[in-house]
């Protein structure tokens, strides 16, 4: 009886091991489709989300194409008619406020914009404006007519031409680069046509920057327009700025003298004045100007004790503001424009 009983077992044995390999085959091969079954679904906490961009898409500047995408980081499309712009939170401010004193704003590099209001003891930084841009910036201007900021920066022998506007994203390339001498000088008439102006020449070039009449667009031409001519030479030429009143006429920054043009008449600057400080002239070098609602035009300097002045055209004499918090200005702009008389 021991034979078959062994016999038995033996075959028991056998079959016990097929049968647990088969399991393990078929837990292997389970083990499989559940991952496949598991890869096949989304996972719910990420994928299954959906996510909602708002973008907005506007009309490039003329000119403007993705040959321009080191200066123009947005410049991401095949094709040079839209840009798409995705606004994140921006900030929409206010350049032009209506029923309060209008603010004169201040740049330094960086980009960093300051705020004053005429009259107070201080100025502030507007942090909403910060804005990485290399390089030496200047010819800050406002657009009163679309309430928008701008300002220049070089690159290497080109200047470009940067707006801030809430619509647009933020702060965005205007136009396309053109090469040209340093631009220190900047303005916008009330009519919100831009004009540049040169440095360190006694013959200077002058740049006019008109608004892209299509609807809806955020861009602007630059066209050089020709040279200016001193009636007296400037004590420096080398920064300065302008600013124009009510009635479309420049008040021009040139070394320590005001000058006026008339660009109606022609790119002509005649001197108008060296502003007084403590009853003598001065001998600051002014590298910005912008009116205040009063009819005074406030100027400040770039130096180690840079502050605001607020000089009056009717005595011609100067009066120290508030110092700038960035310690320095390149240069100055507002949504000012007083009816002035000609300076005494």
């Amino acid at each position: 009886m021991n034979g078959p009983i062994l016999g038995a077992s033996v075959l028991s044995l056998r079959r016990v091991h097929a049968m647990a390999r088969w399991g393990r085959a078929l837990q292997s091969r389970g083990l499989a489709v559940l991952a496949a079954l598991l890869l096949a679904v989304p996972a719910v906490g990420v994928s299954a989300q959906t996510a909602v961009t708002n973008t907005a898409r506007v009309v490039n500047p003329a000119g403007l194409t993705c040959s321009d995408v080191a200066a123009n980081p947005t410049c991401t499309r095949s094709a040079a008619v839209t840009t798409p712009v995705v606004p994140s939170g921006v900030a929409a401010i206010d350049f032009c406020p209506v029923g309060v004193p209008k603010p004169v704003f201040s740049l330094v590099n960086g980009v960093r914009i300051s705020r004053y209001v005429p009259g107070a003891a201080n100025d502030a930084f507007v942090p909403e404006l910060d804005f990485p841009v290399a390089g030496d910036l200047n010819g800050l201007m406002v657009d009163p007519v679309r309430n928008r900021l701008l300002f220049l920066s070089r690159a290497g022998a080109n200047t470009i031409l940067w707006a801030y506007d809430a619509g647009n994203g933020g702060w965005y390339q205007a136009a396309a680069p053109f090469a040209s001498n340093d631009l220190p000088r900047a303005g916008m008439t009330p009519a919100g046509i831009g004009y540049l102006i040169a440095g360190n020449n006694q013959t200077p070039q002058v740049w006019r920057v008109t608004p892209d009449a299509a609807p809806g667009s955020f861009g602007y031409t630059v066209q050089n327009i020709g040279n200016l001519a001193y009636d007296t030479p400037p004590t420096n030429t080398s920064s300065g700025d302008i600013a124009f009143d009510g009635e479309g006429q420049g008040w021009l920054s040139a070394g320590q003298d005001l000058y006026s043009i008339d660009f109606a008449a022609g790119l002509q600057a005649v001197r108008q004045a060296r502003p007084l400080l403590n009853g003598v002239p001065s001998t600051i070098n002014w590298a910005g100007v912008a009116f205040a609602d009063d009819g005074r035009l406030f100027v400040a300097d770039n130096s180690a004790s840079s502050r605001y002045y607020a000089y009056d055209p009717a005595t011609g004499a100067l009066t120290p503001a508030a110092p700038t918090t960035a310690a320095a200005s390149r240069d100055l702009a507002s949504c000012a424009f007083p009816v002035q008389a000609t300076p005494e």
